[in-house]
């Protein structure tokens, strides 16, 4: 057994294959193990990965002989895991040299379920974009509550799980959808994961220029992976109140009550999204927009139906 297991899904990565793990086997913390899920890839990132395989032994690659998705290869990943923790990084992102080692120690001093280092850049081949989350202290530890981990990105790349609470609740990702993080992380907070929050070592999130396809089609992706939020909640009877921002107050917004709480919310948290605009999707954004915009359920009705309308997410997505 091993302190951290790591998992990364690969798919078409090839350019930025070896800068991801080169960054983990560089790591300060050495007893890790890192799991590659090879999504049956068509350039050459399978053979990086059998090259780093047999430079460090640390490394298992697993080769899809179909492509079946970044959740697939994660929940794959998940069955093979042997480490006390889990983290995911994503493969053509990196990390600081002592990242997992600081994470580690954070996650001992404090008998976390989870842990979320909230300091990490957005990467763009240009410029560089730092997260900005002042409402953090330094070591500051808390509780799964609705006001503070409702501020939280959604992320799973900046956190590191406790391996037997998410075997315990049997937490996997959702197939078939974009968003999957989302549904993730607040399935461990639905299940009042214990979780510490502080600022270490960068997360460092490459910016690809991604298809115009899959940026309009987001918004229902979005909508799905909210649905099967909800549905998880119920079906294992949750309490619904420690949903994430970007899943309980966008799922449907049907009543005037949950609009007003919405709006409530989000007049909190101005100033913060407002400092971090480049790192929130387009989708996060439309809800904050179409939100702070309206200035009644009605008028919010008037502009976008409860149900969240895809024709109104297009619009706003700029899809003719």
């Amino acid at each position: 057994m091993c302190r951290i297991s790591v998992i990364v899904p690969v798919y078409n990565v090839e350019p930025y294959l070896a800068r991801c793990l080169n960054s983990l086997i560089n790591q300060t913390l050495e007893d890790i193990e890192i799991i590659c899920i090879n999504d049956c890839s068509t350039d050459n990132s399978l053979e990086v990965l059998k090259a780093y395989e047999k430079k460090d032994e640390r490394i298992k690659v697993v080769d899809f002989k179909v492509n079946q998705g970044v959740s697939a290869a994660r929940n794959e990943g998940l069955k093979l895991t042997k480490g006390g923790y889990i983290y995911f990084i994503d493969p053509d992102d990196w990390i600081d040299d002592d990242y997992l080692e600081v994470m580690y120690n954070q996650v001992l001093k404090t008998n976390s379920d989870t842990i979320v280092n909230i300091n990490y850049i957005k990467e763009y081949d240009n410029k560089s974009a730092y997260s900005s989350f002042d409402f953090v202290k330094d070591d500051e530890q808390f509780i799964a509550s609705d006001i503070v981990q409702r501020q939280l990105p959604p992320s799973v790349c900046i956190r590191l799980f406790k391996k037997s609470f998410i075997d315990k609740y049997n937490i996997k990702f959702p197939l078939g959808l974009l968003g999957q993080d989302v549904y993730f992380v607040s399935a461990t907070e639905m299940n009042k994961s214990e979780t510490f929050v502080f600022k270490g070592p960068y997360y460092h999130y490459y910016q690809r220029n991604g298809s115009a396809m899959r940026k309009k089609e987001r918004g229902w992706h979005y909508i799905q992976i909210f649905k099967k939020i909800f549905d998880y909640g119920v079906e294992n009877s949750k309490e619904l109140g420690g949903f994430k921002l970007f899943a309980n107050e966008s799922l449907i917004i049907d009543t005037e009550e949950k609009y007003n709480y919405i709006k409530k919310y989000f007049s909190e948290i101005n100033s913060l999204v407002n400092r971090n605009k480049e790192i929130y999707n387009d989708f996060e954004l439309f809800l904050f927009d179409i939100i702070n915009k309206t200035e009644s359920y009605q008028d919010f009705l008037n502009c976008c139906n409860p149900n969240i309308s895809i024709t109104y997410i297009r619009k706003r997505m700029g899809e003719k």
